[in-house]
């Protein structure tokens, strides 16, 4: 198992045992953050190569309508509709958020995908607009993958991600 720890984008990374080493860019900070929809949020390292993403249906639709000016929300991994994922390769994030397609686009060498954890999101609505700011943190989460070694997100935190708003 892997473990790697994000502190407001800061990702350290420590193997432990046999297995697959992960690639040494792995260990590179997360230093691009972006999102869109509702809710799609994104970090990616500064050579595109390393891109872990939530995914969530109607957060922020909820949060509108609770009228409150902030809203959290837990998410358990293991059994909500929300996806993590990290991805491995090249030009990873090339077309998150975005209406048109870069050419060429993402090459994905290697895909984990949550299996347990939580999300814990705070969502303000902006007054007047479909879109909000959402504060996002990931704690434990357990990422596996068909062909490496499960990784453990240990935190994850973005802070202040524009989202709602859609490309086009």
């Amino acid at each position: 198992m892997r473990l790697i720890g994000f502190a407001t984008g800061a990702l350290i990374l420590a193997a432990c045992g046999g297995g697959n080493l992960l690639l040494p860019e792995l260990g590179a900070d997360l230093t691009r953050f972006g999102g869109c929809g509702d809710v799609f949020m994104y970090a990616a390292d500064e050579h595109d190569r390393v891109m872990v993403t939530f995914q969530a249906q109607g957060l922020i639709e909820e949060a509108r309508a609770s009228g409150e000016d902030e809203v959290d929300v837990v998410l358990d991994l293991s059994t909500s509709a929300a996806t993590v994922r990290l991805d491995h390769g090249e030009r990873v994030s090339s077309n998150a958020c975005n209406d048109v397609l870069v050419s060429p686009g993402p090459r994905v060498d290697l895909v984990w995908t949550a299996t347990a954890g939580s999300a814990t999101l705070q969502i303000r609505p902006v007054s007047g607009s479909e879109a909000a700011f959402a504060d996002l943190v990931l704690e434990g989460v357990v990422l596996s993958s068909d062909d490496a070694d499960d990784i453990t997100l240990e935190e994850v935190t973005w802070t202040d991600v524009f989202v709602g708003w859609y490309p086009g």
